[in-house]
C-alpha cells in the first residue's frame, strides 16, 4: 500500500461515486468554497441540521446512508415498506427512525453488518424487483 497525491481533473465524480476510487480511502482533502453571506450561509446550515436531527439516528455509530437511491424510489422508503425498520443480525440493525441507516451497537462486527446489508438487499429485490446500490463500500471479504 502507499500514498498516492490525486489531481482532482482526474477523479470521475457522479451520484455518490468516484469511478476511479476504488478501494482507496481518502485521508485528506482541500476544498474550496465560493463566497457567500454569513448569515444566510448559517441559517441554511441551522435547518439542514434541524432535519437531519428529525429523519436521522442521532448520538449512535451508523455509517450513513447504507444505499443509494434510485431514480424512482428513495431507498429507506423500499426499505420500511418491505417491514425491515428494527431488523437486525447480532449487534447491527436497520434503525427504527430511518429505515437507509443501520445502527451499530457495542460489539457490532463488519460481518454482521455485510450480512444485514446482503439480507436487506434480497428482500427488497424479492418484494418490489429492485436491486439497491450500496452506497457504503466494504473493504475486505465478507464472504
Amino acid at each position: 500500500k502507499q500514498l498516492v497525491k490525486l489531481d482532482p481533473k482526474s477523479i470521475n465524480y457522479s451520484y455518490r461515486k468516484s469511478s476511479n476510487l476504488n478501494n482507496k480511502v481518502i485521508l485528506s482533502a482541500i476544498l474550496k468554497f465560493e463566497k457567500g453571506n454569513s448569515k444566510e450561509i448559517s441559517e441554511k446550515m441551522s435547518e439542514f441540521n434541524k432535519n437531519r436531527k428529525k429523519s436521522q439516528p442521532p448520538g449512535i455509530y451508523n455509517a450513513g446512508s447504507v444505499f443509494k437511491n434510485t431514480k424512482e424510489y428513495f431507498a429507506g422508503e423500499l426499505i420500511e415498506k418491505a417491514g425491515l425498520k428494527g431488523y437486525s443480525i447480532n449487534n447491527v440493525s436497520v434503525s427504527s427512525k430511518h429505515a437507509n441507516f443501520f445502527i451499530a451497537k457495542k460489539g457490532a462486527k463488519a460481518l454482521s453488518l455485510y450480512k444485514l446489508v446482503q439480507h436487506v438487499k434480497e428482500k427488497v429485490n424479492d418484494k418490489y424487483g429492485v436491486m439497491l446500490e450500496e452506497e457504503i463500500q466494504f473493504i475486505g471479504e465478507f464472504n
